[in-house]
C-alpha cells in the first residue's frame, strides 16, 4: 500500500473521535482510511525531548490567533494496526498543540475529548499537565524520564498558561477555535500489507521530502537513513544512544558534535571500501554535508551535499550506533573512576596472551588524560578522543603497547588547543583523515611544543569566559592549567626556546599523583575573599562574583609546594610574594615551583603586579571602626584591583 495523505483539520487530527481520511488510489477514485476512535499517539524513545523555548511558543500562539486556519506543516505517523501510530516526524509540534488545548480544555471547561498522546521517554504527561507539575511527583518520574524532560516541559506548561491567562475568556474561546480549524499535512502508512515495514516507508518518505528541498533537521536525516533498511533494532539503539547522552550531564559533548566527529572519522575509509576512485574528504560542516564538492568513481557531489548519500555500506549505521554505545560506556567508565581506574576501564587496554603487557602505570596515564580532556568544556578537542577510542581501542586487533602511546601527543594538541584563540576544527580533522593520522598527530603535537607558550592565549584575562553548559563544574579553568603545568613538567618545556621537548612518560602519573605539590589560586582566591588585618583582628574582601572569569583564568593557578600554598592562604598578592620569596631564598635547594611553567608564569606575574599600588597597612588602620574597614577593603579590590588584573599583559619569556 502506499502512503495515505491527506489534509486534515487539527480537531479532526487530535480529537479521539473516529476520523476516516481520504485518499486518492491508482484507478482514480478515492479510498477512505479510518482514524480508529480513542486511538493513541506514541512519541517513540529514539525522538529527541521537546526543545521549544517561550519566544517559540508565544510566536506560535500568536500566529494562531491571527491566522483561520491555519497551515501547520506534515506529520508522519507509522501504525501497524490502525489504533496505535508512531509520530515518525511531527512530535515537537503535536506536543505542544496538545499541551495548547490541553491548557485550554481546562481554562474553559471545555470538553474537547483528545486523544491518547503517549511520549516513550516522558510517559506521565497527562498526570503531570492535570496536576500542573507539582513538584511531589517529580521523584516518582526520575527513573521513567530518560531524557530529563521534567523541567522543560514544566516551563513550557507555565509558559503557555501565563499566556493563555492573559487573555479573556472571549478570547481564549476564538483560539480555541482557530487551533481546531488549524490544518496538517497528515502521512500515513501502516505495515498490513506484508511487503515493507510501516516505518521503513515512511522513512523513505521522509528522506524523499528532505532531497526535493525541504530541509529537515541533520540529526534526524542521518537518524532516517539509518532506520531506512532495518528499522527496530536502530530505533532501540538510538532511543539507547539519548538515554546515555542525558548520563553524561557533566560532560559537555553534545550528541549531534559526537556523531558529527564519528563521521569524520570513519567517512573516508568508508568511501576507500566502496569507490574505485576516490578522493580524501577532509571536513563535513555542523550539519553532516560536504563543504566543497568532490568527485567519487565519475561521479559528482556537490557542496551541501547530505555525507548520508556517500555511504553505500549497509552495515555502517548499525556499526555506528554500536560504537558510540560502546563510546558513551567508556566515557561513563572514566567520568565514575573518580581518582583512579578500576577494573573496568583496565579491560579496554588488554592486550589478550600477548607477551607486551600494558604496565598499570600506562593505564593509569591514559585515564588522567582521557579524563581531562573529557571534562573541558571544549568539544572540539574531542575529536581526537573519538579517534582514538575507534581507531586503537575498538578497531586495531594486533595492538601494542606502543599504539596507545599516541594519546601523549593527543594530549599535547588537545591542551594547547584549549590554551589557544584560534579554535578551529580544521586545525584537528586536517590531521585525522589520512591513513598516516598517528604520525600527523606525533609531527603536530612536537612542533606546538617547540614553540609552547606561543600556543597559550593569556588575552582572556578580560574577557568573560562563560560555561555553556551549568552542569558543568566551574574548575575547568583550573582543569585546563593543570594540564598545561603537566605538559611543562613531563615535555620539560615553558617558553619559546624552540628547541627539541624531552617527554619523561613515568613523569605523567608522577605530576597528577604529587603529594608535595597542589593548585595555587593565585591572585584571586578560590573563595573570592582576600584577607587584612585591622587593629590586630583579621577583616575580609569580599570579591563581586565578576572575579569568577579571573578566578578561572589559566594564569591564575601555580603549581606550588604545599608547605608554601598553605602559608599563604588568602592573603593579598604583595604579600603572597613576599612569603614566597622569602622561602625561596631561605631554602635554595628546595624545589617551590612543580614545573618550569608555573616558574616562568610567577615571574610573569611579579613584573606585572610591581606596577600595581597594594593597599597601605595605615590607610585601613585609618578607618572608624572594623565594619568600615572591610567596606574600605571591599571596594578597593573590587575596583582598582579588579581594573588592574583585567588588564595584565602575561608574557612567558
Amino acid at each position: 500500500m502506499s502512503i495515505i495523505s491527506d489534509i486534515v483539520l487539527l480537531n479532526d487530527f487530535l480529537c479521539s473521535n473516529e476520523y476516516k481520511l481520504s485518499y486518492k488510489v491508482s484507478d482514480g477514485n478515492v479510498g477512505s482510511y479510518p482514524l480508529a476512535k480513542d486511538r493513541k499517539y506514541v512519541i517513540p524513545g529514539y525522538q529527541r525531548e521537546i526543545q521549544w523555548g517561550e519566544d517559540q511558543i508565544r510566536v506560535l500562539i500568536n500566529d494562531l490567533q491571527n491566522s483561520e486556519g491555519k497551515f501547520l506543516g506534515h506529520v508522519f505517523l507509522s501504525t501497524k494496526n490502525d489504533s496505535v501510530f508512531d509520530i515518525i516526524d511531527g512530535q515537537q509540534r503535536i506536543t505542544i498543540l496538545y499541551m495548547i488545548l490541553f491548557a485550554l480544555n481546562k481554562k474553559l471547561s471545555y470538553n474537547f475529548e483528545l486523544v491518547s498522546l503517549q511520549n516513550n521517554t516522558f510517559p506521565f504527561l497527562d498526570e503531570e499537565l492535570k496536576n500542573d507539575f507539582a513538584d511531589i511527583k517529580k521523584k516518582e518520574y526520575q527513573e521513567k524520564d530518560t531524557l530529563h524532560q521534567f523541567s522543560v516541559l514544566s516551563n513550557i506548561w507555565k509558559v503557555i498558561n501565563n499566556i493563555l491567562d492573559a487573555l479573556n475568556k472571549s478570547k481564549q474561546r476564538k483560539l480555541l477555535q482557530y487551533i481546531t480549524d488549524s490544518k496538517i499535512n497528515l502521512l500515513v502508512e501502516h505495515g498490513k500489507d506484508g511487503s515493507k515495514k510501516a516505518e521503513n516507508v515512511c522513512v523513505d518518505y521522509f528522506i524523499d521530502i528532505n532531497n526535493k528541498g525541504k530541509h529537515l533537521d541533520h540529526l534526524d536525516i542521518l537518524k532516517a537513513y539509518a532506520f531506512k533498511n532495518i528499522f527496530d533494532d536502530p530505533a532501540d539503539k538510538w532511543a539507547k544512544l539519548l538515554k546515555e547522552d542525558k548520563k553524561l550531564e557533566t560532560v559537555e559533548y553534545p550528541i549531534d558534535s559526537m556523531i558529527l566527529h564519528y563521521l569524520l572519522c570513519k567517512i573516508n575509509e568508508e568511501i576507500d571500501n566502496n569507490y574505485k576512485e576516490t578522493q580524501i574528504i577532509s571536513n563535513i560542516t555542523d550539519s553532516y554535508q560536504l563543504d566543497k564538492k568532490i568527485v567519487l568513481d565519475s561521479k559528482t557531489y556537490n557542496k551541501g551535499t547530505n555525507i548520508e548519500e556517500l555511504i553505500k555500506d549497509d552495515d555502517f549505521y548499525e556499526n555506528m550506533l554500536i560504537n558510540l554505545l560502546e563510546f558513551y560506556k567508556f566515557m561513563n567508565i572514566i567520568v565514575s573512576c573518580g581518582s583512579g581506574v578500576d577494573s573496568n576501564f583496565k579491560k579496554y587496554f588488554d592486550l589478550g596472551t600477548k607477551k607486551e603487557a600494558i604496565d598499570n602505570d600506562t593505564i593509569t596515564n591514559i585515564y588522567f588524560i582521557l579524563n581531562d580532556i573529557i571534562k573541558n568544556k571544549d568539544v572540539i578537542p574531542k575529536l581526537l578522543v573519538m579517534k582514538f577510542f575507534v581507531e586503537i581501542i575498538l578497531k586495531r586487533t594486533e595492538k601494542t603497547k606502543a599504539d596507545f602511546k599516541i594519546i601523549y601527543p593527543i594530549n599535547v594538541l588537545c591542551s594547547l588547543f584549549s590554551a589557544g584563540t584560534h579554535k578551529d576544527r580544521g586545525q584537528l580533522v586536517g590531521l585525522i583523515v589520512s591513513s598516516d593520522w598517528e604520525n600527523n598527530i606525533k609531527n603536530k603535537a612536537q612542533e606546538k611544543l617547540n614553540a609552547f607558550s606561543t600556543n597559550i592565549s593569556f588575552s582572556r584575562t578580560n574577557k568573560e569566559i562563560k560555561n555553556p553548559n551549568p552542569k558543568l563544574k566551574s574548575a575547568n579553568g583550573q582543569n585546563l592549567a593543570k594540564r598545561l603545568h603537566a605538559l611543562s613538567y613531563v615535555y620539560g618545556v615553558s617558553g619559546n626556546k624552540n628547541s627539541p621537548s624531552k617527554f619523561k612518560e613515568n613523569k605523567v602519573k608522577e605530576f597528577y599523583c604529587s603529594t608535595t605539590f597542589n593548585c595555587e589560586h593565585f591572585y584571586v582566591n578560590q573563595s573570592l575573599k582576600i584577607s587584612h588585618s585591622y587593629k590586630g583582628e583579621s577583616i575580609i574582601a569580599n570579591l563581586d562574583s565578576k572575579f569568577k572569569s579571573k578566578m578561572t583564568h589559566i594564569s591564575n593557578y601555580l603549581m606550588l609546594d604545599k608547605t608554601v600554598n598553605t602559608s599563604i592562604g588568602n592573603k593579598p598578592v604583595n604579600e603572597k610574594i613576599k612569603l614566597i620569596n622569602e622561602y625561596i631564598t631561605n631554602n635554595p635547594n628546595k624545589q617551590i615551583f612543580q614545573d618550569s611553567f608555573s616558574e616562568k608564569l610567577y615571574e610573569s606575574l611579579c613584573e606585572n603586579f610591581q606596577n600595581f599600588e597594594f593597599l597601605e597597612q595605615n590607610e585601613i588602620e585609618k578607618q572608624p571602626n572594623k565594619d568600615e574597614a572591610e567596606k574600605f577593603i571591599t571596594t578597593f579590590y573590587n575596583t582598582k584591583y579588579y581594573d588592574f588584573i583585567s588588564n595584565m599583559k602575561i608574557e612567558i619569556k
